[in-house]
């Protein structure tokens, strides 16, 4: 490049002179657009560095020096001024692009026979064109304008590849059909699940379709116009499953839909959905139990069936679902007082009730909502107790704590107290001789009260039919276990009693444990300890947070590795016992079933003031109670 300008310079110094001697007709001859770089091979010969490029004249512009510029003489029709197109016509023939404006009258062949260099002053002489130029007599409009073609040319194949960028798009759009295709499949069992239950639709009136989309919505309401308009309008209707008490057998529960089997169509339903199709039995591997005192303890298998695992599932499910329900309204100040929530151990209610008969007895500390409702009593009783309503168990008067049912003796306020009283409960069982046991429960926070001692001796010493069970948590109130007792085998504190220790986790553990407790106090063999290891996902109450103690993770891992209810779910799920659309219209039912329990528990009117003082005493005549003054009066009845 330095010797390129040094070449220009010197060339310009010259034609500054010759321009001198000339004049200025001479000077407007000799203007130089558009200098480039000339090739390799050009700029190395004796000719280019003998001629270089000429520089412009600064007293002639560019329009002015194309406006002399004769098109013939030039060698094209175009534009008269110099063009980076023309710079690439020229570079593609294999010529330097460098141009001169020369008189048209003076270019002829004849002008320059030998060289087109004149040897004394160095320039190009008049008339001539440099050796690069094409010649002006071939046309040589079309051949700058031929490397022009090539040039388009490979930009035909730059456009060529964008066809095939978009080609595999059409690929990609083709996919989405199948991804759609899918998604019809999986509409098509949910017809002939309709068609299946519709004699059962006619017969109970249950959920219709849209009821039963709109209800897997937590943000839509179940009683939403949109939904009774669409529920009109649909034919069919799927209804709930069959009960899950039902007695039934698979060729019974086939044979009920002889106007559906007429149908072709009605036949591969009933093959597809039918209940056949379903595993009405299945075994399950369960923790084996850690025993004391006794040479085996329960089994490692436990059998489960079609109904019980619907039974237990909507059980428990409902008892998680009312407990959060409570934990919503104590936010709301609708709920006062004292609030104890049990979920997270579900399994521990649900199981026991499965081991016993209703005519067994059962006694708790005051987390006592989940065995109020396994016991028999509806959800909007339950909250309505909560809340303080006449329609609540108790009246309204008992609250949280004190909740009762026939043969359950509810929830006591006093940490340890309840577990004296089962032992007296027991006590009445053997003495009547009716075969029954009393189940009497406390939490690891009261394990170490004195008083549950002096009753592990009196059951012991009259062998009476009364089973302690242990609900370890593994939190007495904010105080883990392990700070709060030497011993933490608290299956192992009765000494003199045997003892299990099971995973209260699992329903399917409980139930086995507890049938096996039941029939050893049923054979006379006195009282059993139990300790089901559980966990509590709320704090110990309302007023705990729960995390202070303890870390968010940690109640994380549990939900996710031991929930009870997931458990029970995904056995049923793997061993294709239930079909997950089943478990979707019971979750459905179940929040229906809570919201209006919790619409009771907040409409319904607060006790009187007159009915403070009654059910003092049981079966008795009215009587008066002195008020908070001796000349209060207040009234007692039963």
């Amino acid at each position: 490049m330095w010797q390129q300008q040094g070449s220009r310079a010197a060339s310009t110094d010259r034609l500054q002179a010759a321009a001198a001697k000339r004049g200025s007709q001479t000077t407007a001859s000799y203007v130089a657009l558009a200098r480039q770089p000339a090739p390799a091979a050009l700029l190395n010969t004796k000719r280019h560095r003998a001629l270089g490029p000429p520089p412009l004249d600064t007293a002639v512009s560019r329009s002015e020096a194309a406006t002399k510029l004769s098109p013939t003489a030039a060698g094209f029709t175009g534009s008269q001024e110099s063009t980076p197109q023309d710079h690439n016509r020229s570079r593609a023939a294999g010529c330097q692009p460098t141009y001169h404006v020369i008189p048209s009258a003076q270019v002829s062949e004849a002008a320059c026979p030998t060289s087109p260099v004149d040897q004394q002053s160095g320039f190009v002489k008049p008339g001539c064109l440099p050796q690069c130029q094409p010649n002006p007599q071939q046309s040589p409009y079309l051949p700058q304008h031929s490397p022009y073609l090539p040039q388009q040319s490979p930009y035909l194949p730059q456009q060529t590849p964008y066809l095939p960028q978009q080609t595999p798009y059409l690929p990609q759009q083709t996919p989405y059909l199948p991804q759609q295709t899918p998604y019809l499949p999986q509409q098509t069992p949910y017809l002939p699940q309709e068609t299946f239950y519709i004699p059962q639709q006619s017969s109970n009136g249950a959920q219709t379709v849209s009821e039963f989309l709109i209800g897997q919505s937590e943000l839509v309401n179940l009683t939403s116009p949109a939904a009774s308009a669409l529920a009109t309008t649909t034919k069919r209707q799927p209804p709930k499953p069959p009960p899950v008490n039902t007695k039934a057998s698979e060729a019974e529960l086939v044979t009920e839909q002889p106007t559906l089997l007429s149908d072709p169509g009605a036949r591969a339903v009933v093959s597809s959905r039918a209940f056949a199709d379903f595993t009405p039995k299945a075994s399950f591997e369960i923790k084996k139990c850690d025993v004391h005192r006794l040479e085996e303890g329960p089994p490692g298998q436990a059998e489960l069936t079609r109904e019980q695992g619907l039974h237990y599932y909507r059980t428990m499910q409902t008892i998680r679902r009312m407990e959060l329900k409570a934990d919503q309204l104590y936010k709301q100040k609708i709920i006062r007082g004292f609030c104890h929530l049990y979920d997270g151990q579900e399994a521990c209610a649900m199981g026991i009730e499965a081991a016993i008969n209703p005519t067994d007895h059962v006694i708790t500390a005051y987390r006592a909502h989940g065995y109020t409702y396994t016991r028999g009593v509806p959800v909007k009783q339950i909250l309505a107790e909560l809340t303080g309503r006449k329609g609540g168990i108790a009246k309204g008067k008992g609250g949280s704590m004190h909740m009762y049912a026939p043969n359950f003796y509810g929830g006591n306020g006093i940490v340890g107290a309840q577990v004296p009283l089962g032992a007296g409960i027991a006590l009445a069982c053997k003495y009547l001789g009716n075969n029954q046991v009393c189940v009497t429960l406390y939490g690891d926070g009261a394990a170490n009260q004195g008083q549950i001692f002096e009753a592990y001796n009196m059951a012991a010493l009259w062998k009476l039919p009364c089973i302690f069970i242990c609900e370890n948590n593994k939190y007495g109130m904010g105080t883990s276990v392990e700070r709060s007792s030497a011993s933490t085998d608290y299956y192992r504190r009765g000494d003199y009693i045997p003892g299990l220790r099971v995973d209260g986790m699992d329903v399917l553990s409980v139930r086995e444990a507890t049938k096996f407790a039941a029939d050893h106090c049923r054979a006379g063999k006195g009282p059993i300890l139990m300790e089901l290891e559980t966990y509590r996902y709320h704090g110990h109450s309302m007023s705990d947070p729960g995390v202070s103690y303890r870390t968010r993770e940690e109640i994380q891992e549990v939900r996710s590795k031991s929930d009870p209810i997931s458990m029970l779910k995904d056995r049923m799920l793997s061993n294709k016992m239930a079909a997950m659309e089943e478990f979707k219209e019971m979750d459905s039912e179940i929040r229906k079933e809570i919201e209006e329990a919790a619409l009771f528990a907040t409409s319904d009117p607060e006790p009187p003031l007159d009915a403070l003082c009654d059910h003092i005493f049981h079966n008795d005549l009215p009587l008066e109670v002195r008020g908070t003054t001796p000349w209060s009066k207040l009234k007692s009845s039963s």
